[in-house]
């Protein structure tokens, strides 16, 4: 553990931002639809949104497997002002930056499912993704 020491001045300077986005926020969100915690606040909503998903989003559950770290797709995309300039960021990435990603998976996971895998070399991957990310934002988010 570490402790770190503020001063007023320190505190002064402190930034807290509203957001990382709404890449950022769908993908937390999945943390949330997946647990069991928060019924009374989240219940409802967890109904509503697993009623709206199907096998095409199944990818959903390789980006964030349980029990262990997700592939940082939030981190990859960076803060947006909106979906599309988080998506962009993420299309943008470079082959290394998305490989160490999925290494760093793998290291924790024993293997990369195939579906994340393919996001190393194919655009086309990358881009069915981040529909499968939209879709599920516009279904199980952004209404609320």
């Amino acid at each position: 553990m570490h402790r770190i020491h503020f001063t007023s001045d320190d505190l002064a300077r402190v930034r807290v931002a509203a957001t990382l986005g709404p890449m950022a926020e769908t993908l937390f969100s999945l943390t949330v639809l997946r647990g069991r915690s928060g019924e009374a606040t989240f219940g409802a909503w967890r109904r509503r949104a697993r009623a709206g998903l199907d096998s095409r989003y199944a990818v959903l559950g390789a980006v964030l497997p349980p029990g262990g770290p997700s592939f940082d797709l939030a981190n990859l995309a960076g803060p947006g002002r909106d979906f599309a300039e988080s998506a962009e960021n993420f299309l943008a990435r470079s082959r290394h930056a998305v490989r160490a990603e999925l290494d760093y998976y793998a290291d924790h996971h024993g293997r990369v499912p195939a579906a994340l895998a393919a996001l190393v070399d194919s655009p086309a991957a990358r881009r069915e993704l981040l529909s499968r990310v939209e879709s599920y934002h516009q279904a199980a988010v952004e209404p609320h």
